[in-house]
């Protein structure tokens, strides 16, 4: 090669440097830069400083790894590609909970969500779980009389069938069949075929699906190696290659698209794994060779020797008390004479082990040919789930692989069942056995290998388990000289973690990047649909169908528009500083994820809607938010329960974080005082609405027949089972009373409560697909005709029926941000309450049957919504507790008590759920939320009162275990998990409701909320001492360090657990309730996650602090962006949600990291000889990560300090969403 050649081979090469790269090479374990030439192999490992020399002098493009965590690619010694694929591009999957009795349920959701149909023809095929009890195929042959049904069980050893399978297959389905070895046909009482089939039952079964086609195959391979690539498996071995399989294999290495190392074990016979059937049964082994290419190594072939240990199949070969293997279960008598043949073509056997039995057969066998062919190639005893002490010196004198998977087993504490799999590696290791590690993944088995071998950390050490997973599985393959290390001359297949792995944890790793000779083939920052039509680019890198879920983008992404967002310009770059400065002492972790941030930041960037709001930059003074300062300040007051007293914490303790700040890069003087300096914000237009309605509005007004009743049933189909205090019956019953007076002389009362029902339903539940504004304009309609029809005055009123519209119009104005008219409402609500003595045990017993349950129920709803008004508006209660004497309300709906007085069930014909109980765990929790605020909040009399008094924690104790014994009791039916996979359960599920699982969710996001409430005054303590850190700090010393952390965990760990929640459900908005709690939930986990954060990066370096070892979890980022997702698609188009956006948003861009303007700060580089500073400083020691073109700085002026505090300061006039 001429001088000028070698010249553009550097040229055209990349300089990796600042990165903290573990090479998995003795020789140098560690480094921090490396050169990948043009061709994608290492041409250089060392230092940053000799790196960069390097590349100055070819003029490099340089890629800076901002010091994360850099290893080679992993090696996975265990895959099943196809199956794989096929799992996740065009199986039914039915979950591994699947039972007798939601089987079919199961088979046709799965069947309609699957990416590709019709791929077996009209065969239905999917996957199970593990085992399935009392398999019958009449289970599936109702439903599917002449539709072949195939499910296949976890690890691919067993499949349930319906009876048009086994008859397509040529099973004689009536007379049974005989078993064969290592296989079992499960039989019914008289001798028939059941449809279940285990291990080599199933040959026949797989040889008669029918085959994909060639162009899906090339689809499933690709859609498999993306899965892998986003786990860091840049090689692998397949163990069931197929000639299917090497075909598409081949195709895609000509196409150029083949993006894995394959080591392809190619099956010898065993058609149940593979469905594919060869003549001679090693037709396909000896003629392997000709799929040989780069990146596929035919030389390797996969044996079964047993079965499996799993209960469900117990067909692994075990040995009896004399050590002799069981031959009942062996599959290969003649294995010595097929690995002899295989050896002396020089191919390795990978042969299939679980039973101690079958290990110590493969290993005679190795130990057979050895002594004839001494010299051949290292051979593999896959899985070594069971091995004799004695024999395993026997794997490094016969110079065998022990091949220890599938890795998500290696955890064998997680099941009494998983103590069949007895994983010694400390005995491997003691033995000098040569090791490999692999996932068997397929069906049911997991690929992600950090999470898998975490367990083996605290048995080996991380370095020895990365060694086993990286370099072995080089040398287990013979490219130990081209792969497995980052070493000059070898492969540059690596990775990036968002953890140093060497410090051993394992199981919250994360893969950022993922490079493959060279070239990015995954990037986690990129992983998220990027929104392109028809197909995103993630699923067209992939080659795998795009599906979009829920409504279409409407129009260009664009900013948000406003003084707000320039008048916190400086407070994003100075915090965005702040985090820039934390991740220069070497907590990588969180910058991955700031990174990841700005993708999903970018699809939630609210837009105006049409021309008019764009230019409407006002502020609304009753949008229902906590929201930032614009304009002056009113007088109204906020105690410390509201949020809009937690944003104002969380505002002022950001100030603090700014003292420390290190200098902007850059940072212009004049700029900064522009943005500090603020410009007189515009005053709102929209004024506050008070209790009156338009005057063209009649009361008198009620919509057509079919129209009002339909609105009463949906009402009580829907928000009436959370609030159960008016009857259907009496409300239906009045309504046909009306109409046979044909609506004269109706009571104002009752106008007022038809309309305030209307009301509820419209905007709640009539218009599931409108959008929000266009559901709360006609609501409006009705809500002021329930106005009209109050003011009109008291004509023939009932006071039960005032109480109860009230309450309806009180909990209707939570909902749509009219919180003043909702205290004015309940205020209201309160005082015919307390004329009709509602609150009087004596009066009430007075009463009998429903019409003293409904008025014992009327103050119940009283005092729950007081102290929802007083928990969120930060406002002293009304009711106090000595008030609350009733007894608790009857555990029965309203309509049945309505039916024991002997009043005819006439006019509702469909008995509504009781859903009492929910109505009482509420009150009580409710109970338990006024004794937080009075103990820890102090009733709200004070603004001061937390950052003045400090904290009580014995009495947070006390009602930690009040709270704690709330949710022991709660009563069955609201323990439904619909938001949690169903494998993830803790606790076993009570039958499946609709209206119980949305109550379950509601109750469970109540609660979480008032846990929060409960350990927010610590959170809310620490940012308020930060303002005072210096006077304070000899006082902070004695705090009890552990117990505040613990509260602080508990209010980010609650926060998670709400956005998680409405997250997973956000798609089934009718198991949500009411879209305005969901967004006051998210809005409120939101803004105590942004506390955290604030709190742990401030506390980062000081030890002395209460919380210093908490850290800034990197999933909280992640929290944030969901946080802005779910209001996106929870909110959708009120007002209120895109108002949580704006803040949402501008909390998000605060944590994002500023990008670098720096050329080595660029995400992929640029040429450095073109770039260079002359004046560049001169480079630390090595051991240092260094950036050549650091900028000049500038500091902050002291005098802006006090300033900046003030800039997101609160406006009490946009208050917080309410809650029930």
């Amino acid at each position: 090669m001429s001088d000028k050649d070698l010249l553009n081979a550097a040229h055209n090469s990349v300089a990796y440097i600042n990165g903290r790269v573990y090479t998995v090479n003795k020789t140098l374990p560690w480094a921090e830069a490396f050169i990948v030439d043009s061709n994608g192999i290492f041409s250089a490992v060392g230092n940053t400083r000799e790196i960069v020399a390097a590349a100055k002098a070819a003029s490099m493009v340089v890629y800076n790894l901002k010091g994360r965590f850099v290893m080679p690619g992993i090696h996975d010694a265990h895959v099943h590609t196809i199956v794989s694929g096929s799992g996740l591009l065009n199986w039914a999957q039915t979950g591994y909970d699947v039972t007798r009795d939601n089987v079919v349920e199961r088979i046709k959701k799965a069947a309609c969500s699957c990416a590709y149909s019709h791929v077996y023809e009209d065969w239905i095929f999917g996957g199970a779980g593990f085992g399935f009890e009392n398999f019958d195929r009449s289970l599936l042959d109702k439903d599917y009389p002449d539709t072949p049904v195939v499910l296949l069980g976890v690890g691919c050893h067993d499949w349930y069938t319906n009876t048009a399978a086994l008859r397509r297959a040529g099973y004689d389905v009536e007379q049974g069949e005989v078993d064969p070895i290592g296989g079992k046909h499960e039989l019914r009482p008289d001798g028939s075929l059941t449809g279940e089939l285990k291990d080599q039952a199933g040959n026949r079964l797989m040889a008669a699906l029918p085959k994909p086609a060639k162009a899906h195959i090339k689809r499933v391979v690709k859609r498999a190696i993306v899965e892998m690539h986003r786990h860091g498996v840049t090689s692998c071995q397949d163990a069931s290659s197929t000639e299917m399989f090497l075909t598409a294999l081949s195709e895609l290495e000509a196409e150029g698209n083949l993006k894995m190392q394959f080591a392809t074990h190619c099956l010898y016979k065993n058609e149940w794994l593979t469905g594919e059937i060869q003549v001679p049964a090693d037709k396909l082994i000896l003629n392997a060779d000709k799929y040989q290419s780069r990146h596929v190594d035919t030389r390797f072939v996969k044996m079964m020797m047993d079965g499996a240990c799993a209960p469900s199949l117990m067909s692994h070969s075990d040995v009896d008390d004399n050590g002799m293997p069981d031959q009942s279960k062996i599959l290969l008598p003649n294995a010595a004479e097929l690995v002899q043949r295989f050896d002396a073509r020089g191919m390795t056997c990978k042969i299939h082990c679980m039973g101690y039995g079958g290990a110590r057969t493969a290993l005679d066998a190795f130990k057979s040919v050895r002594e004839k062919q001494p010299g051949g190639p290292r051979h593999e005893v896959a899985h070594c789930t069971r091995v004799l002490p004695e024999d395993y010196k026997r794997f490094k004198r016969l110079n065998i692989t022990a091949e220890m998977s599938p890795s998500g087993f290696f955890d064998t504490s997680q099941s009494e069942n998983m103590r069949l799999f007895q994983y010694d590696f400390e005995r491997m290791l003691a033995e000098e056995a040569h090791i490999t590690i692999g996932s068997d993944w397929a069906h049911g088995l997991e690929l992600p290998m950090f999470r898998n071998t975490a367990i083996l950390v605290k048995k080996i050490g991380a370095e020895k388990v990365l060694e086993m997973i990286t370099l072995a599985g080089a040398v287990a393959t013979r490219r130990e000289k081209e792969a497995g290390s980052i070493e000059a001359g070898k492969v540059a297949s690596f990775i990036c973690v968002d953890r140093d792995l060497t410090h051993g944890d394992f199981q919250n790793a994360k893969v950022l990047k993922t490079w493959f000779e060279g070239e990015v083939v995954y990037d986690a920052a990129n992983e998220l649909c990027d929104g392109a039509r028809p197909s995103c680019a993630s699923c067209a890198d992939g080659g795998f169908p795009c599906v979009y879920e829920g409504p279409l983008p409407k129009g260009p992404v664009k900013k948000v528009r406003g003084d707000l967002g320039e008048r916190l310009r400086v407070i994003e770059r100075t915090l965005q500083q702040l985090v820039r400065n934390q991740e220069t002492t070497g907590d990588r972790p969180m910058q991955g994820r700031l990174l990841e941030t700005q993708d999903i930041l970018q699809r939630f960037i609210l837009e105006p809607k049409n021309e008019a709001q764009a230019q409407n930059t006002e502020v609304d003074t009753v949008d229902g938010l906590a929201a930032m300062h614009s304009g002056d300040v009113d007088s109204r007051f906020f105690g410390p329960s509201s949020n809009i007293r937690l944003l104002n914490i969380v505002s002022r303790a950001t100030s603090v974080a700014f003292r420390t700040a290190r200098p902007f890069d850059g940072l212009n003087q004049s700029i900064l005082e522009e943005s500090i300096t603020r410009s007189q914000s515009p005053i709102a237009t929209t004024a506050v609405s008070t209790l009156t309605s338009p005057t063209s509005t009649s009361p008198q007004m009620l919509p057509v027949e079919s129209r009002a009743v339909y609105l009463i049933e949906l009402y009580f189909s829907d928000t009436g089972t959370m609030f159960p205090f008016i009857s259907e019956e009496q409300v239906l019953a009045s309504y046909y009373a009306c109409k046979d007076k044909q609506f004269s002389n109706i009571r104002h009362s009752l106008l007022c409560l038809f309309n305030a029902i209307f009301a509820f339903a419209t905007y709640i539940s009539a218009m599931p697909g409108e959008a929000i504004t266009k559901c709360a304009t006609e609501a409006d309609i009705y809500y002021h005709r329930a106005l009209a029809a109050r003011a009109s005055g008291t004509r023939g009123s009932n006071d039960v029926e005032q109480v109860q519209s009230l309450l309806l119009l009180g909990l209707y104005c939570q909902g749509t941000q009219r919180p003043e008219e909702a205290c004015t409402l309940h205020g209201l609500a309160v005082q015919v309450a307390l004329k009709l003595g509602l609150h009087s045990p004596s009066r009430l017993n007075q009463l009998q049957g429903l019409e003293r349950e409904i008025r014992k129920r009327l103050w119940f709803g009283c005092f729950m919504m007081d102290r929802t008004l007083s928990m969120t508006l930060g406002r002293p209660p009304i009711i106090q507790d000595a008030h609350m004497n009733l007894e608790l309300p009857l555990d029965a709906s309203l309509d049945s008590l309505l039916h024991t007085t002997g009043q005819i069930r006439k006019y509702n014909e469909t008995r509504q759920t009781n859903t009492s109980c929910f109505f009482i765990a509420t009150l009580k929790l409710y109970k338990i939320m006024g004794t937080v605020v009075q103990k820890l909040y102090g009733q709200n009399l004070d603004e001061e009162i937390i950052e003045e008094s400090g904290v009580q924690m014995q009495d947070m104790f006390l009602i930690e275990e009040d709270l704690n014994s709330w949710k022991m009791g709660l009563p069955e039916k609201l323990l439904l998990q619909p938001w949690v996979n169903s494998g993830s359960r803790e606790r076993p599920q009570p039958p499946y409701h609709p209206v119980f699982a949305r109550l379950s969710v509601v109750t469970q996001l109540r609660y979480l909320n008032i846990r929060i409430l409960l350990h927010r005054p610590v959170l809310s303590h620490l940012l308020w001492k930060r303002r005072t850190r210096s006077l304070e700090r000899n006082r902070e010393k004695n705090f009890r360090e552990e117990t505040w952390n613990s509260s602080v965990m508990v209010c980010q760990d609650s926060a998670t657990k709400i956005i998680d929640i409405i997250h997973c459900m956000a798609d089934s908005v009718d198991l949500l309730g009411a879209w305005w709690y969901s967004v006051y939930f998210t809005f409120n986990a939101a803004l105590i996650i942004f506390g955290c954060i604030l709190l742990s990066l401030d506390t980062r370096h000081d030890t002395s602090s209460p919380t210093a070892d908490l850290g800034a979890d990197p999933k909280l980022f992640s929290e944030l962006t969901r946080a802005i997702e779910v209001t996106e698609r929870v909110g959708k188009d009120a007002k209120p949600a895109r108002q949580v956006l704006a803040i949402l948003t501008k909390i998000v861009k605060i944590c994002l990291r500023p990008e670098t303007k720096t050329s080595l700060g660029t995400s992929e580089g640029v040429a450095i000889g073109t770039s260079f500073n002359p004046q560049e400083p001169v480079a630390p020691a090595s051991t240092c990560m260094i950036d050549p073109l650091e900028s000049s700085t500038q500091w902050w002026g002291e005098e802006n300090l006090e300033e900046l505090g003030d800039i997101v300061g609160v406006d009490p006039g946009l208050i917080s969403l309410m809650t029930m």
